[in-house]
C-alpha cells in the first residue's frame, strides 16, 4: 500500500493504522501497521501478508458468484482500512479517523500440496488413541454415527474431523489415517498422515497425566514416518514430497484444562503467563524442529475459546454463567503470544510458510450467533 501527501503545507501522522481483509464480508485475519509522519509531498509505502480462515454461509447468489472466483481462479478480498490521523496545519493539529474500503483480487495459488501430515491433540486424531493404553478414545458409539460406514474410528466426532475435510478440499483423499492404525500403510500415508493423540498437549506432563502420546513421541513417529517414506519412494521423491506436504499442528487446550487448572502441580511452580511463556516456547521449538526435519507449509491452530467448551459450560451454568470468561481471556493471550511466534518465526526461518490459524473467532461467533450459520433442527 502507497500512502501519498501531494500537499505543499499539511503533514499527515498516522496514528493508527487497523487492516482488516474480508470475503462476503467475513473477517479473516487483522494487522496493525507501523504508524508514521507522512511530510510535505512524500510517500510511504506499507506491506503486510494477510492469512487466515473464517467460516462463510454463501447464498444463492453468493455461491454463483464463489463459483466463478473458483472457475477463473481469482478471488475478490475485501481490504478495509480504519485509520487515526492528525494533521500538521502550522500550531494546530486536528484529529480524525477515516475508514477506507477496496477491493483486491487474489490468484488461487497452483501449487499442488501432495500430502497433508498432522500433530496434534483430539481435534485432530484419527484414531491413534485406539492403540494406546488408555480411557481417552472415541472407539465407541455415537461416535461416527456419520461417518462413512457409521463406525466409530477414534475420531472425537460424529463423522469427519477438520483435517480430513482440508484433505478432502485439496483434492488429496477424504480422510487421513492414524499412523498406528495396522489397517493403513504407506501406500496410504504417502498421501497423509495423522501423528495426533486425544489428551496431549505441549507440555509433556499433560500427556502424562492422560496417558497418551507426547508430543516428542509424535515428533518421533514422524522420523520413522520419513524412513519408511524414503525406502518407499526413494530418498529424493520423499524429500520432494516432505518439503512439498502441509503440516498441521494442532493443541494447547489440554494444557490447561487438564493440566493447569485440574491439579496443583504446574500451577504451584507457575503464574498463568509464565505457564503461557513455557508452551510458547515449546511451540516455537516443534516448529523449528518440523523445519529442520524438512516441513515448509506449515499451519499451527491457536487455542478455542476453552471457557465455552461443553464441559466448561456445564460447570459455569450452575454458576450462573454461560462462559468462564477467564479461561476465555487466557485463551485470547495465549493466541496472541503465538501470533508473534509465526511472525518471528517467518522472519528467521528461510523458506517457510507458518501460518496461524485462527478457531478461537469462528467458534466464538457459531456460540454467539448460531442461527447465522443456518436453523438447527433436533431430533
Amino acid at each position: 500500500m502507497t500512502f501519498r501527501n501531494p500537499n505543499k503545507r499539511i503533514g499527515i501522522y498516522y496514528d493508527r493504522i487497523e487492516a482488516n481483509a474480508e470475503y462476503h464480508d467475513k473477517r479473516f485475519d487483522t494487522k496493525y501497521l507501523d504508524t508514521f509522519y507522512l511530510g510535505h509531498k512524500k510517500e510511504h509505502n506499507l506491506g503486510t501478508v494477510f492469512s487466515g480462515q473464517q467460516i462463510v454461509v454463501l447464498g444463492n447468489g453468493d455461491k454463483s458468484k464463489y463459483d466463478r472466483e473458483s472457475s477463473d481462479g481469482v478471488y475478490n478480498i475485501d481490504l478495509k482500512l480504519k485509520l487515526k490521523m492528525r494533521l500538521k496545519v502550522g500550531w494546530a493539529k486536528p484529529k480524525f479517523k477515516p475508514k477506507f474500503e477496496c477491493d483486491l483480487k487474489v490468484p488461487l495459488s497452483t501449487a499442488e500440496i501432495p500430502s497433508v501430515i498432522v500433530f496434534g491433540d483430539s481435534s485432530v486424531d484419527a484414531g491413534d488413541n485406539n492403540f494406546v493404553d488408555t480411557i481417552v478414545k472415541s472407539n465407541f458409539q455415537p461416535y461416527g454415527r456419520d461417518f462413512y460406514d457409521r463406525r466409530p474410528t477414534g475420531r472425537f466426532s460424529n463423522g469427519q474431523i477438520a483435517t480430513d475435510f482440508i484433505s478432502e478440499a485439496l483434492g488429496i483423499r477424504s480422510i487421513i489415517p492414524a499412523y498406528l492404525d495396522p489397517h493403513y500403510n504407506m501406500v496410504d500415508f504417502v498421501k497423509g498422515v495423522s501423528f495426533a493423540s486425544a489428551g496431549t498437549g505441549y507440555d509433556n506432563l499433560t500427556s502424562a497425566i492422560m496417558s497418551v502420546i507426547p508430543l516428542w513421541k509424535e515428533l518421533e513417529y514422524y522420523k520413522e514416518y520419513q524412513n519408511k517414506m524414503r525406502t518407499y519412494l526413494g530418498a529424493e521423491k520423499a524429500s520432494k514430497v516432505l518439503m512439498e506436504a502441509l503440516y498441521l499442528i494442532s493443541l494447547g487446550t489440554n494444557d490447561f484444562l487438564e493440566n493447569y487448572y485440574a491439579f496443583p502441580l504446574r500451577s504451584a511452580t507457575h503464574s498463568i503467563e509464565q505457564y503461557e511463556n513455557f508452551l510458547i516456547g515449546i511451540s516455537r521449538n516443534f516448529i523449528i524442529d518440523l523445519y529442520n526435519l524438512g516441513a515448509r507449509k506449515i499451519a499451527i491452530t491457536g487455542l478455542p475459546p476453552m471457557g465455552c467448551l461443553p464441559l466448561q459450560r456445564t460447570e459455569s451454568f450452575f454458576l450462573g454463567k454461560i462462559c468462564i470468561e477467564s479461561y476465555n481471556r487466557v485463551a485470547r493471550e495465549f493466541n496472541m503470544k503465538l501470533q508473534q511466534v509465526v511472525l518471528s518465526l517467518n522472519q528467521e526461518l528461510g523458506g517457510i510458510r507458518l501460518v496461524y490459524s485462527d478457531i478461537y473467532n469462528i467458534l466464538s461467533d457459531i456460540i454467539k450467533n448460531p442461527k447465522s450459520f443456518g436453523e438447527f433442527l433436533v431430533i
